[in-house]
């Protein structure tokens, strides 16, 4: 199976890279054994894998810009264009990026499995659990994004139900099983309900916002721990997971689970929107981040002359605060500068040393909106306090406060998620849950062929 060979490539590189290929695997088993010999072995290879995360078919680049060319954010040219027509299956640049999302996916897992496989071991030290429980964490976010990305939503009457993605549990060189969207889903949450027990410790060692330099109490892998697949990205994560297969009293049990910590809240000032998640884990949103130095979105939507469409600025207010720190005119256009780190330009800023470089995986405002979306009919005013909270932090006047006082509905709900995540690959998710109408350039378009990228040809060749 094709899966297996990137697999066993991409252990062979971590492991043996300057290795005779013919001596490699033998080699290479040596080396993992020891690696995996004492808990500061285990937390380099997890630090090893939070590194293969940012590549730029992974989160540094694809998974946040193609997602909102996907969604028709976007004006734009370059290797990309391609996508705003869907041309999954008649261009074959498109079809290489889409082939090369899964081969470093699943190559990426097999190394996550390598260390799982290794975690039989007896080792008092709490540090282990977190390891084991960010591995597991990280192997269930992974493949729920490919089964997002890769398979029909559950919602749909396609025969492709039966076969979504495969699930990679082991590191073998057996063939993976491919499993149905239902079976993904299982997959995924109970991979995350053992990384949510393994992770407890993070209720004490995990920090109060705002989360800087000054209130980091732990040391070595257990300090920066929004740096880490930590508790409430646990949590965080059963709520997406929850919410997109449309179960929303468990969405909403996990929503609050992380609201309800208190280790969390919003940025308002012009000057921290400005910087949210522009290259940067936010000590204040950001649940869980990679660190990263390499800003690929950012260089991508900056070099290829990436436009905002007019019809999405024109969501932003005055008043709301993300449209001056979001936005920018350029010769009678609109650029998004959200993603674009400036700390990395020539720009002068005051900025602290912390928060972290990087790349913010999951934001406490898509819990909020969550945790709003399950309440919005069995308790409206709950659902308004939760949306009322995150529209106040952006400058917009609370739906409790206007005359007369306003109802959240569903609809302002999708409408406030696809402003609030302009950038980050979020919105296109929501749009594919409804299987929503999408006005592209080929025409209005929805359906199964829209939503789901076709899976690479060879893994059924070499099977």
């Amino acid at each position: 199976m094709k899966i297996n060979l990137y697999i066993l490539l991409g252990l062979l590189l971590v492991f043996a890279s300057c290795e005779n290929l013919l001596d490699v695997r033998p080699k290479s088993e040596i080396v993992a054994d020891e690696l995996f010999e004492n808990v500061e072995g285990f937390e380099d290879a997890m630090y090893g894998i939070y590194s293969q995360l940012e590549e730029p078919f992974l989160y540094g680049s694809f998974l946040q810009v193609v997602p909102d060319v996907l969604a028709q954010y976007y004006e734009i040219g370059g290797g990309y264009d391609k996508f705003m027509i869907y041309a999954y299956d008649t261009d074959a640049g498109v079809q290489n990026q889409i082939n090369k999302v899964w081969t470093d996916a699943y190559t990426l897992l097999g190394q996550v499995n390598s260390l799982l496989d290794n975690a039989d071991k007896e080792f008092d030290d709490v540090n282990y659990d977190l390891v084991r429980g960010e591995a597991l964490g990280v192997r269930a976010f992974l493949h729920f994004d490919l089964l997002r990305l890769f398979a029909v939503d559950i919602r749909s009457n396609s025969d492709l139900q039966n076969r979504a993605i495969p699930y990679a549990e082991n590191y073998s060189l057996n063939q993976i099983p491919f499993y149905s969207v239902e079976e993904v889903y299982e997959k995924v949450i109970a991979d995350l309900l053992e990384a949510e027990q393994l992770l407890q410790y993070d209720e004490e060692i995990f920090a109060e916002y705002p989360r800087d330099a000054s209130n980091m109490s732990g040391e070595g892998f257990q300090y920066a721990r929004e740096t880490h697949f930590n508790l409430y990205a646990a949590q965080a994560t059963l709520a997406r997971v929850y919410w997109m297969k449309g179960e929303m009293d468990q969405a909403l049990l996990y929503a609050e689970k992380v609201i309800n910590s208190g280790k969390f809240s919003l940025n308002s000032t012009p000057l921290e929107m400005e910087n949210l998640v522009a290259g940067r884990i936010n000590g204040t949103e950001s649940i869980w981040g990679v660190y990263s130095k390499r800003n690929n979105s950012a260089t991508y939507l900056a070099a290829n002359s990436v436009y905002v469409q007019s019809t999405i600025k024109d969501d932003y207010i005055a008043e709301d605060v993300r449209n001056d720190a979001w936005f920018q005119d350029y010769e009678a256009k609109v650029q998004l500068k959200k993603m674009v780190n400036r700390d990395l330009s020539d720009d002068e800023l005051d900025l602290p040393a912390y928060p972290n470089l990087g790349i913010s995986m999951l934001r406490y405002p898509e819990i909020l909106l969550i945790a709003a979306e399950a309440l919005v009919e069995s308790d409206p005013v709950r659902s308004r306090t939760y949306f009322d909270t995150l529209i106040q932090a952006r400058g917009l006047t609370k739906f409790a406060d206007q005359e007369p006082a306003l109802e959240v509905t569903l609809e302002d709900i999708k409408k406030e998620f696809a402003k609030e995540f302009i950038g980050e690959g979020q919105n296109w998710f929501s749009m594919k849950r409804d299987n929503r109408i999408i006005d592209s350039p080929i025409g209005e378009v929805n359906g199964d062929a829209i939503y789901t990228f076709p899976i690479p040809i060879d893994e059924f060749y070499f099977r």
